[in-house]
C-alpha cells in the first residue's frame, strides 16, 4: 500500500491528506520513505521558502566567521556530538559526526534565541538516519517553531522540563504499587 501510495505522491507532487494516509501513518512509515514524506506531512517547503536558496550554506559560512558566542555555542554541541548514539555506525564516523555538527551549528545561528538545546543532537541525528543535512535542517526549523509549544527549547529548557515532570507524575500514579 506505501509503494502505491508513494507512487501517487511522487505523480503529484503532493501529499493529500487523506484517511487512507492517516491510516498508514498510524501504521508506521517505512524508513525507505521517510525522508521525503516527513518534511511534506509537516510542511517544511512553507517555512523554508521564507528564506533564501543558499541560507543554510550563508548559515555555516556565518557561524564560520562566528563572534565569541557562537563559540561558546559550538563547545556546547561538540560535547554532546560523541554522546549522540555511539552504538551507531553512522554517528561512529567523522562523516556522520561532522553532518550532525554542521546541522547544529547552522541552526544555532538561524534560530539564537534557542541556540543549542540538549536534546536537539538527539532530533537531528534521527532526521540525518532518513535525509540529507539541509533537509534535515529545515525539519528542524519546522518541528521547534511550527510543531512543538513556543519556546519548547529554550535556554532554560522549560518546556523539556515541564514534560518531564508530567511523565514522571503519570508513570509515578500508574505504576505507584512497582515502585
Amino acid at each position: 500500500e506505501w509503494d502505491r501510495y508513494m507512487e501517487e505522491y511522487s505523480d503529484t507532487g503532493g501529499v493529500a491528506r487523506t484517511r487512507q494516509l492517516k491510516r498508514l501513518v498510524r501504521g508506521g512509515v517505512p524508513g525507505s520513505f521517510r525522508g521525503r514524506l516527513w518534511p511534506c506531512l509537516a510542511g517544511t517547503a512553507k517555512l523554508r521558502e521564507q528564506h533564501p536558496p543558499r541560507h543554510y550554506e550563508d548559515l555555516l559560512e556565518c557561524a564560520e566567521r562566528g563572534q565569541a558566542e557562537q563559540h561558546e555555542v559550538q563547545s556546547e554541541i561538540d560535547k554532546d556530538l560523541r554522546r549522540t548514539f555511539p552504538g551507531h555506525r553512522m554517528f561512529a564516523t567523522p562523516d556522520g559526526l561532522a553532518a550532525l555538527r554542521r546541522v547544529l551549528v547552522a541552526y544555532s545561528v538561524h534560530a539564537p534565541s534557542v541556540g543549542y538545546c540538549q536534546s536537539l543532537n538527539f532530533v537531528v541525528a534521527m532526521l540525518l538516519l532518513f535525509m540529507d543535512e539541509e533537509h534535515a535542517f529545515w525539519l528542524l526549523d519546522t518541528i521547534v517553531r511550527k510543531l512543538l509549544p513556543e519556546n519548547y527549547y529554550a535556554a532554560d529548557m522549560c518546556g523539556c522540563m515541564a514534560d518531564q515532570a508530567c511523565l514522571r507524575s503519570l508513570v509515578t500514579d500508574r505504576f505507584r504499587e512497582h515502585l
